[in-house]
């Protein structure tokens, strides 16, 4: 059993995507359900993405073939991937997963890769 406000006087009312004003008791509600039913995925947490994208990075340098201008590319390539990645997940009801920390590992490497072709440019020239 819930009590709560519903009376849009007493302030306790929150925007929802699908049917607009709800009463906060409401979404908590539709929350305990939600959990009763089992249909909240698994957190992996934030070490699937970072580790997909630190193997992957890793093994682009280790080739040793690949320009600082491509493995830019992959970089950007692996951004654009894992938001689909995550999404598919979801939407398989297979598991969620953070993509922040591996965002942050991509943008650490390409000002690296950056900053050190630029490096390399200056001293060359």
């Amino acid at each position: 059993m819930l009590i709560g406000p519903t009376a849009i006087e007493l302030g306790g009312r929150y925007s929802t995507n699908r049917f607009g004003m709800v009463a906060g008791v409401v979404i908590q509600a539709i929350a305990t359900e939600t959990l009763i039913h089992g249909t909240n995925l698994k957190d992996l947490g934030k070490f699937p993405a970072l580790l997909l994208v630190a193997i992957l990075m890793f093994i682009c340098a280790a080739t040793r073939k690949l320009s600082s201008g491509s493995m830019i590319g992959i970089a950007f390539a692996s951004i654009v991937a894992l938001v689909p990645l995550l999404l598919l997940a979801e939407y398989l009801r297979l598991a969620t997963f953070s993509n922040v920390p591996a965002f942050f590992f991509l943008l650490v490497f390409i000002l690296s890769q950056k900053l050190l072709t630029t490096t390399t440019d200056l001293k060359t020239s």
